[in-house]
């Protein structure tokens, strides 16, 4: 998983840095929204120990992911029937790239959140319906 996390953002970094000389104001949203999903990439190999970042990654991990969905869905009213040969449509195809690239990106963050990882954050706290402390060891499930 770390090795498509990583090929992923680089990616996004790439792409990134490649569009960067782009003058235009939705270019640079582009941009950001590119060098953000890399940054967010990157983070996934980094464990935080404290959920709140944990938490704060993986929200900020799914917002992007919808921004990235919003960006294609605002730009398919506007596909004439050659869309798949225009700029429009390059650019709205990789949006919806963008966006499904997101997915494992925010299973690595949300995996910290759960206690299926190795690496995850270990609390007193378990599932909502899991047994008390108590009768925790008297169970074998």
């Amino acid at each position: 998983m770390q090795y498509v996390n990583g090929f992923i953002g680089a990616t996004f970094l790439v792409l990134a840095f490649v569009h960067l000389g782009s003058a235009s104001l939705t270019h640079w949203v582009c941009n950001g929204m590119l060098f953000i999903g890399g940054l967010l990439a990157i983070a996934s190999f980094w464990h935080p120990r404290n959920r709140y970042v944990a938490r704060s990654l993986a929200i900020a991990t799914t917002a992007l992911m919808f921004t990235f969905f919003a960006v294609f869905f605002s730009l398919v009213p506007q596909f004439s029937e050659g869309w798949y040969a225009s700029a429009l449509g390059l650019e709205a195809v990789s949006a919806l790239i963008g966006a499904f690239a997101l997915i494992p990106i925010l299973a690595a963050h949300s995996c910290n959140l759960k206690g299926d990882c190795a690496h995850s954050i270990r609390e007193k706290r378990h599932g909502f319906f899991a047994p008390p402390d108590n009768l925790r060891k008297q169970t074998t499930f």
